[in-house]
C-alpha cells in the first residue's frame, strides 16, 4: 500500500494529560511519526505532527484526533500532504544557530539574506532570555537551511559570517549531518 503523510496542528489547553492523549491517540492509530514538536505557551500548550501511513491508517487517526479535538476543546487543522516533488538542483542541508541582543528585525533580515542567497528556510525557531550575568535581553534562533549545491560554499560562508557581523549577530553555520 502507498505511504501518505498527514499533518496535525493543535492548540489545547495547557494540562497534564494534553500530550499523554496525543501519545495514546498515536500509538492506537498505528501512524508512524515523521516529525513531532510541541510547545507551552502561557496557559496552551501547541503541539505540530507530521505523520504517515498508508490511507486506511490516516483515516482512523484522523477520526482519533477530531473526537479528541470534540472532547478536549482543542483548536486544530488535520491537512494530508504529498511528498515534495524531486528538486531540480541539488540542495546542502546546513544548521544556523544565531545569537544577538535582543531585536525585532533578527527574522527580517535573516530571512532576506537566505531569499538573496536562494536558500529554502526549512525549520526556524527562536526564543529570548535573559543572559546570565549582564540581564540584558538576548535573542537565539536556530534554523535548518538547504544551500544550492552550485554555490561556492567558501564565499557562502564568507558572505554568511560578514552579514552576521555587519548586524552584530553572533552566529554558527555548520552542515547538517541530521
Amino acid at each position: 500500500m502507498t505511504q501518505q503523510n498527514l499533518v496535525i496542528c493543535i492548540i489545547a489547553p495547557a494540562n497534564l494529560y494534553c500530550f499523554s492523549d496525543v501519545a495514546k491517540a498515536l500509538e492506537s492509530s498505528g501512524c508512524e511519526i515523521i516529525n513531532s514538536h510541541m510547545n507551552s505557551f502561557d496557559n496552551h500548550s501547541v503541539i505540530n505532527l507530521f505523520l504517515t501511513g498508508n490511507w486506511g491508517v490516516l483515516i482512523k487517526t484522523e477520526s482519533l484526533f477530531n473526537r479528541l479535538a470534540q472532547t478536549h476543546n482543542w483548536q486544530m487543522i488535520l491537512k494530508r500532504t504529498d511528498a515534495r516533488a524531486a528538486q531540480d538542483q541539488a540542495l546542502l542541508p546546513y544548521t544556523v544557530n544565531c545569537m544577538s541582543v535582543d531585536k525585532i528585525d533578527i527574522p527580517k533580515h535573516l530571512e532576506n539574506f537566505f531569499t538573496e542567497k536562494a536558500c529554502h528556510l526549512i525549520s526556524y525557531n527562536s526564543s529570548r532570555y535573559q543572559s546570565l550575568h549582564s540581564r540584558v535581553q538576548m535573542q537565539s534562533v536556530n534554523a535548518r537551511i538547504l544551500v544550492p549545491a552550485e554555490s561556492n560554499l567558501g564565499s557562502f560562508r564568507e558572505d554568511f559570517y560578514s552579514f552576521c557581523d555587519d548586524h552584530n549577530y553572533e552566529a554558527v553555520l555548520d552542515p547538517d549531518r541530521n
